[in-house]
């Protein structure tokens, strides 16, 4: 199993002149850390008008940033919106799957880089196996749920009819990421995280019950969002598989999803910048020394034990 992180860049309020910018900063100087500890790759959302939830209105360029300052780490737009008011669906395809045409440059990678689908709402992980799409999860469930899904997405994506030149049979799922070799630090930081993220997202989900679709149906849970969510720092026990707590918890925690069929873990690392900086640079380095060596061969384990 690979291990990924993903950005949703919140700014909290107030904001100033340097606000952003300071975010931005330390998103770049985390994204080269992981990749000097031996990250597989780094993803960032397309998000409109969401104020301190997610200022990511064009990940192509934090990405390209991204490319610039690594050396290994792979850089994943994740996601395109197939809005066609956002995107138009020529400009999505030329950016991937379609067939030849006189398009450059070329990806400078081979083979043509991996085409994945967010896994959101119910059944799109089907979708995503029948086209030989890879499944980018990007909800948060338990152990059972995403096994069910890893293992219906198995049985169809060997039968599919591949929309690309080769078949992406991956599974991803995302989760947070915050541990220290002190179980105190670990849970009462991690847990702040937790709860101002849940804090964001319930706020976020009145435009469900305002605007219900056929794929984000009302979900009638406001009331109990509310509760769960009633300040930014709110300290909630921490959920089953989310990868919060001294390094021994966040180890077992990977485990059990590479035992569902998970083939990569994407990392949150960060809400309204409620972590300080350093924290999070030694988050990363903890995992990278306690829990990455667990999931990689010994050619690897020598990058993912340093740090700078």
């Amino acid at each position: 199993m690979k291990f990924g992180i993903f950005y949703e860049i919140s700014v909290p309020r107030p904001w100033s002149r340097e606000s952003e910018k300071q975010v931005f900063d330390n998103c770049l100087e985390q994204v080269m850390l992981a990749d000097e500890l031996g990250f597989d790759s780094v993803w960032c959302v397309e998000h409109h008008f969401l104020e301190e939830y997610s200022h990511c209105s064009a990940p192509e360029i934090f990405l390209t940033a991204c490319a610039m300052k690594t050396k290994r780490i792979r850089v994943g737009h994740g996601i395109v919106i197939c809005v066609p008011e956002f995107n138009h669906p020529i400009k999505i395809a030329e950016r991937t799957s379609m067939p030849v045409r006189a398009i450059v440059p070329k990806p400078y990678q081979k083979p043509h880089p991996p085409m994945w689908v967010a896994v959101t709402s119910p059944g799109t992980e089907i979708d995503a196996a029948e086209r030989g799409l890879g499944a980018l999860g990007i909800t948060f469930g338990s152990f059972k749920e995403q096994e069910d899904k890893v293992k219906k997405y198995r049985q169809i994506v060997r039968n599919c009819e591949p929309v690309g030149s080769f078949v992406n049979d991956k599974v991803s799922t995302v989760n947070f990421l915050f541990t220290h070799e002190d179980t105190e630090i670990a849970n009462k930081v991690g847990r702040r995280l937790l709860g101002t993220f849940n804090f964001l997202a319930a706020q976020l989900s009145a435009a469900r019950e305002l605007y219900p679709t056929k794929s984000y149906p009302s979900a009638g849970l406001l009331p109990a969002l509310r509760d769960q969510a009633s300040s930014p720092g709110d300290e909630a026990g921490v959920p089953e598989g989310i990868a919060i707590g001294d390094p021994e918890r966040v180890l077992r925690a990977c485990k059990k999803w590479e035992a569902c069929g998970v083939d990569r873990v994407n990392f949150l690392l960060n809400a309204l910048e409620t972590v300080p900086q350093e924290q999070v640079l030694n988050s990363l380095r903890v995992f990278a020394k306690h829990v990455m060596p667990h999931f990689q061969d010994s050619s690897l384990q020598s990058a993912a034990a340093g740090g700078r």
